[in-house]
Parts: structure tokens; C-alpha cells; sequence
């Protein structure tokens, strides 16, 4: 595919009826669907980016996660820590992790799971010249709602840059197959024919 490029390995922005429905290509943006390529002769032509990690996604549904990841400590106890994650995020990172050096990782809930957050709290010194401390504090919020196309008005300007790059596409395919045919390149609307020197 001559002078375009896909956006390859992005985590999704949404399902592929949701980028349809802001004006996103899904041969540019990735979706929670199965990517689809189709060989048009000429070279692999993408048809769908879908995701990249869909074949080893066993949910098939973009949302956020409530994951629990367990490690052990040098003292031989264990540690948990449970947050929140979109289910891309979830596959690329920790279930890598899980099995690897005692590590355990666990997904246990979807959006509206509430998720034990851990953070750490400034203690003032109670004496003049002693050294400050932190102590943890734990608090619980429900897993949010993942973004959509919608949601994000970054995704809006870039619309109308994504139908730019598919009419290039479309353009250089159509080059393409011309130049198979052995035909004459199409004109573009409003070039005008430039004099012999």
C-alpha cells in the first residue's frame, strides 16, 4: 500500500459501530472487532484494524476491568493491589505477568466493580525537627465506564485527518490497479494541464 500507513498496535478507541458512527475509518483506527485483511493482488491491503490482541481477548468486549494482582514480598508475605484497567491495557500488561515469580493476577469484575484504590497520606512531624511520614490510606470507587469515540473531542479534529488518509488510500489503490490494467492514471478534479516547456 504506496505512501499510506495504518495505525498499527493501537489499543482500540471504541467499537467498530462507535467509530463508524463519529466518522473514524476502521481501516485506520483500531476497534474491538477482529481485524480483517484482504489480499487485493497488489499487496495486503488492511480492511479492518480491529485488535491486535483480539485471537487472545476471552471477553470480546471492550470495557474497563477490575483487576487484582497478588505479588509475594522478600518477608514472605503477600501484597495486593487491586485497580482498574481497560481490557487492552489488561492483556498487554499484567496477565503477561501472571504465573511469572509467584505472581498471581486475577480479573474479578467489570465496570461498576468497586476497586480498592491505595494511596499514602502526609503525616506532620509531632516534634520540631523530626522527619515527616507517610502512612497508607485505602479508599473504594467503582471501575468507570470505558470512553468511546464520542467521549473524546481529541477523536473530533481527527476525523475529518482519518477521511483525508482513506481518500488517499482509496486514491493510490485505485493508482494501483490502473497502472495494472495498463490504463492511464485518473485525472484529479480541478488539476489543470500544465504547458509543455
Amino acid at each position: 500500500m504506496a505512501g499510506f500507513a495504518t495505525l498499527k498496535n493501537q489499543n482500540p478507541i471504541g467499537t467498530r459501530p462507535q467509530l463508524e458512527a463519529a466518522g473514524l475509518d476502521p481501516r485506520i483506527y483500531a476497534s474491538c472487532s477482529e481485524p480483517k485483511e484482504l489480499d487485493s493482488g497488489q499487496g495486503l491491503v488492511v480492511h479492518n484494524q480491529g485488535c491486535a490482541k483480539w485471537a487472545n481477548c476471552p471477553w470480546k468486549k471492550r470495557e474497563n476491568k477490575a483487576v487484582r494482582i497478588i505479588k509475594p514480598s522478600a518477608n514472605g508475605k503477600r501484597r495486593i493491589r487491586e485497580n482498574w484497567m481497560s481490557c487492552s491495557d489488561y492483556l498487554a500488561g499484567p496477565a503477561l505477568l501472571n504465573g511469572h515469580n509467584g505472581v498471581i493476577v486475577e480479573v474479578f469484575g467489570g465496570e461498576g466493580t468497586k476497586v480498592t484504590l491505595r494511596g499514602s497520606e502526609r503525616e506532620e512531624p509531632k516534634s520540631p525537627g523530626a522527619i515527616a511520614t507517610f502512612k497508607p490510606i485505602f479508599w473504594k470507587e467503582p471501575v468507570p465506564p470505558i470512553m468511546t469515540p464520542a467521549d473524546n473531542p481529541a477523536l473530533v479534529e481527527d476525523a475529518a485527518a482519518a477521511q483525508m488518509a482513506a481518500s488517499a488510500m482509496d486514491r493510490n489503490q485505485e493508482a494501483a490497479r490502473r497502472q495494472a490494467l495498463g490504463m492511464a492514471p485518473r485525472e484529479e478534479p480541478g488539476a489543470e494541464a500544465q504547458p509543455d516547456a
